[in-house]
C-alpha cells in the first residue's frame, strides 16, 4: 500500500459547496470500501461537523497541526460506515499554520496510508509548501461569470505546482441566466469532470444533516455526485478487502452517531 492520495477541495470564492461535494465524495468513496479520510482545513468557516451532525469540536484540524500529536489520537468516526474524519474548528483571524508544521501534519497524513484523503478547504489560494503534498485538486464553480473567471485563475495556480485539477460545476439549474457548461468550459481552459445540479435534496440534506447519497441515492444530485466518484475509483483501483479495516483502528477513534 503506498501513501495516501490526498485531494484539495477547493474554490476562488466561497458558497459554492465545497463541503456538500467534500462530505458526499467522502461518503460515497467509502460506502465503495476505500479507506477515506476527510479532513475540514477551512478555520474561516468549518462546516464539516455540522454537514454530518457530529455538533461542534474545541479540537480539530487547527489544534491537531498546532501540538503535532498523532493523527489517530485526534479521529472521529461518522455513522455506520466508519468515515474517518479531523472536524474544523473556527480560528479568527484566519489560521495559518508554520511552513515546519503544515510539513509535518501533511506527512503523517501520508503515511497513514488511506486510500484517499479529501481536504475541505478555505477559498482562495495556498502555500508554496502545501502544494507539494496535495495529489490533486477539485475546483468547483458555480454556472456564472464570476465564479467561472475566479475559478480559472485558480486553475493556473496550481498549472505552476504541476497539480492535476478538476473542475466541478455546482448548482446547475439549466435557466437562461446561468453560463453554460460548453461557455465555463472556455473561460477554464479544459473540460469539466462533473455538473451537479440544483436538487432540493441538499436543502433536505442540510437541514437533516446528513449528506444527500446516504438520504437517497437516485437523487439527481447523488447519481452526478457518483459519476464523479469514478473518476477516483479508476485512478484508486480496486480497493482490496485488508483496507476496509486497519488492525486495531476502531480503538484509535472516537466514534460518533452523524445519522
Amino acid at each position: 500500500m503506498g501513501d495516501s492520495y490526498i485531494v484539495r477541495v477547493s474554490s476562488q470564492k466561497g458558497g459554492v459547496g465545497k463541503t456538500v461535494i467534500s462530505t458526499n465524495l467522502a461518503v460515497i468513496l467509502k460506502s465503495k470500501n476505500y479507506d477515506v479520510l476527510l479532513i475540514d482545513a477551512d478555520t474561516s468557516n468549518p462546516t464539516v461537523a455540522a454537514c454530518l451532525g457530529l455538533g461542534s469540536y474545541d479540537t480539530g484540524y487547527k489544534e491537531v497541526v498546532e501540538s503535532g500529536v498523532e493523527l489517530g489520537n485526534e479521529l472521529s468516526s461518522y455513522g455506520s460506515i466508519g468515515l474517518n474524519i479531523i472536524p474544523g474548528t473556527l480560528a479568527i483571524p484566519q489560521y495559518k499554520p508554520t511552513p515546519k508544521k503544515i510539513a509535518e501534519f501533511y506527512r503523517k497524513v501520508k503515511k497513514e496510508n488511506y486510500d484517499v484523503v479529501i481536504v475541505d478547504t478555505a477559498p482562495g489560494s495556498f502555500s508554496d509548501l502545501e502544494a507539494r503534498f496535495f495529489n490533486e485538486a477539485i475546483i468547483v464553480t458555480l454556472p456564472d461569470i464570476a465564479s467561472a473567471k475566479g475559478n480559472s485563475n485558480l486553475a493556473m495556480v496550481y498549472e505552476k505546482y504541476h497539480i492535476r485539477h478538476r473542475l466541478v460545476i455546482n448548482r446547475v439549474a439549466g435557466d437562461s441566466f446561468e453560463m453554460t457548461q460548453n461557455d465555463i468550459e472556455k473561460v477554464y481552459g479544459d473540460v469539466a469532470y462533473a455538473a451537479l445540479p440544483e436538487d432540493p435534496i441538499i436543502k433536505q440534506s442540510l437541514s437533516k444533516h446528513v449528506p444527500a447519497y446516504l438520504l437517497n441515492q437516485n437523487s439527481k444530485f447523488s447519481i452526478a455526485a457518483e459519476q464523479l466518484s469514478r473518476a477516483y475509483q479508476l485512478r484508486l483501483g480496486t480497493p482490496e478487502a485488508e483496507q476496509k479495516n486497519k488492525p486495531g483502528f476502531g480503538r484509535r477513534i472516537r466514534r460518533l452517531f452523524g445519522m
